[in-house]
């Protein structure tokens, strides 16, 4: 039986260290993955594409986000060539903590399509849990699942930058994801706590572009 679930799944990057502290070279990886084949052939329809973190019936879902992340080669080449990166020199580790055929695709289409290597590895349950909590993880497969009907259950939380723990060093990050962007912080901070529902439109079209 299939039902309805406001669920994202997404590949979560260490953008902290190179090559994926470089955001042209990031556009690439996003660019050349063709969601309707992963998820119509690969998922057999059981998941659809997504372009951004809140999905389609969500609160705020912005279906113009696909033309940001949509499936295109030749701008995935053309995103690479602006890096700088040379993909021959580049190796990815993806982990995941079982067989996860997405990945799989994942791996086959960062390879084919831009020319890196790709490293899938599997861990075990807890040690992936600590990893991505410990942010050690180059890549991997990050999911979550609405608990309210709201866009901050999916944004603020989840990627809202806190203080680095002690011993570790800055930019760390949201309590998931070595990623930080102070503007985006202070966009979904301000929204948090902003009752004027027209302001609150306006917050949301500027954070859907982060």
């Amino acid at each position: 039986h299939f039902f309805n679930n406001f669920q994202a799944s997404y590949i979560a990057l260490d953008v902290t260290k190179p090559p994926l502290d470089n955001l042209a070279f990031r556009q690439a990886l996003s660019h050349c993955i063709d969601r309707d084949t992963l998820c119509s052939q690969v998922l057999n329809g059981t998941q659809g594409p997504g372009y951004g973190m809140l999905p389609p019936g969500f609160p705020g879902y912005n279906p113009d986000l696909k033309e940001i992340q949509k499936y295109d080669l030749a701008l995935a080449q053309t995103k690479l060539q602006e890096s700088g990166v040379n993909p021959a020199s580049v190796t990815i580790e993806l982990c995941m903590n079982a067989r996860q055929v997405d990945l799989e695709y994942v791996k086959q289409q960062w390879e084919t399509n831009l020319g890196i290597k790709v490293n899938l590895v599997q861990l075990e349950a807890g040690v992936w849990s600590q990893r991505r909590a410990d942010h050690t993880m180059q890549a991997y497969r990050g999911q979550y699942e609405y608990d309210y009907l709201d866009p901050s259950n999916m944004l603020t939380g989840l990627w809202r930058s806190v203080p680095a723990p002690e011993g570790q060093k800055e930019p760390w990050g949201s309590p998931r994801h070595a990623w930080k962007n102070e503007e985006f912080d202070k966009l979904v901070t301000d929204a948090g706590s902003e009752a004027d529902s027209e302001k609150l439109k306006n917050l949301e079209s500027e954070l859907k572009k982060k």
